[in-house]
């Protein structure tokens, strides 16, 4: 039997991938490297960092691939300098 979303959810926050995949997202968020401004959310009608926004997205969407969407997350948000 599936997991409700709720259910799901706080699976996926209290394990230990969670916990791993926090701390990446704070790190990208700290590295320069990477483009990860705070953004507006409508629905919470407040800024949400960008940990805060990948972290719940994941933790409500159990079809995703946690090490997938890292790995895609990290070659969107990558500041790319080009030589003249």
């Amino acid at each position: 039997m599936p997991l409700s979303p709720n259910q799901y959810k706080q699976q996926f926050i209290t394990s230990s991938l969670a916990a791993t995949i926090k701390d990446e997202l704070e790190d990208m968020e700290q590295d320069a490297a990477y483009y990860t401004q705070t953004s507006y959310s409508a629905m919470q009608e407040c800024d949400v960092t960008f940990t805060e926004k990948h972290y719940t997205y994941m933790s409500t969407h159990p079809s995703v691939k946690p090490n997938e969407y890292m790995s895609n997350l990290r070659l969107m948000t990558k500041v790319r300098t080009y030589a003249s």
